[in-house]
C-alpha cells in the first residue's frame, strides 16, 4: 500500500517536473518560453515562430545568460550559407528598422548552415528593441550572399515578445 502512494508522488513529481521544463506559450501570440536555470544563473529562453512556417523550424531566439544579458539567433528551414560566414541580419516595418552583424552556422540537429546568430549583446538588444517597437507584423531579412544565394526575409508578428521576455524575468 505504502508503495502505491510512493509511487503516485513519484509520478506526480514527474509530471510536474516536465511541466516546468516545457515551453510556455503568450496567449494569442507566436511567441514561447522556457524558464531554467543553470548553476542559480537564468539560462531561460524566448522562442518567437515565424508567421507562415508550418514546420515551426524558423523562429527568432533570445537565450539569456543572466544578469540581464542575452542573444539572438534565427533557426531557418532554409539554407543561410554554403559555409560559416558573416552575414548582416535587418529587421524591417517598410523600413529598415534595425540590421546587426553576426554570423551563419551549422545547425546541430540538421547538420545545415541554417543558424544565423552574434555573439554581442549589444547587437542583440538593438534588435529586440526594433522588434518590440514594431509590435506587429516586421520582416526579418538575412542578407546572404555570394553563389546563386540571394537575401532571404521571414515573416514575423512580433506582439507578444515584451510578455515572453518578461516571463523569463528579462534575463535577470
Amino acid at each position: 500500500m505504502l508503495y502505491s502512494g510512493m509511487r503516485k508522488i513519484l509520478l506526480l513529481a514527474a509530471a510536474l517536473a516536465g511541466t516546468a521544463l516545457a515551453d510556455q506559450r503568450v496567449p494569442g501570440t507566436s511567441v514561447s518560453y522556457k524558464v531554467q536555470k543553470t548553476g542559480g544563473q537564468n539560462t531561460s529562453m524566448v522562442f518567437f515562430d515565424a508567421v507562415g512556417d508550418p514546420s515551426g523550424k524558423t523562429y527568432l531566439a533570445f537565450k539569456c545568460h543572466g544578469k540581464g544579458s542575452y542573444t539572438m539567433s534565427l533557426y531557418s528551414r532554409d539554407v543561410l550559407a554554403t559555409s560559416e560566414t558573416d552575414v548582416l541580419l535587418m529587421v524591417k516595418q517598410g523600413k529598415t528598422l534595425a540590421s546587426g552583424p553576426g554570423y551563419v552556422r551549422k545547425d546541430k540537429q540538421t547538420g545545415k548552415f541554417s543558424v544565423w546568430e552574434t555573439e554581442y549583446a549589444d547587437v542583440s538588444g538593438g534588435l529586440y528593441k526594433s522588434l518590440v517597437n514594431a509590435n506587429g507584423p516586421v520582416a526579418v531579412t538575412v542578407m546572404r550572399e555570394g553563389g546563386n544565394l540571394v537575401p532571404v526575409s521571414y515573416q514575423f508578428d512580433s506582439r507578444g515578445l515584451t510578455a515572453g521576455m518578461k516571463a523569463v524575468s528579462a534575463c535577470w
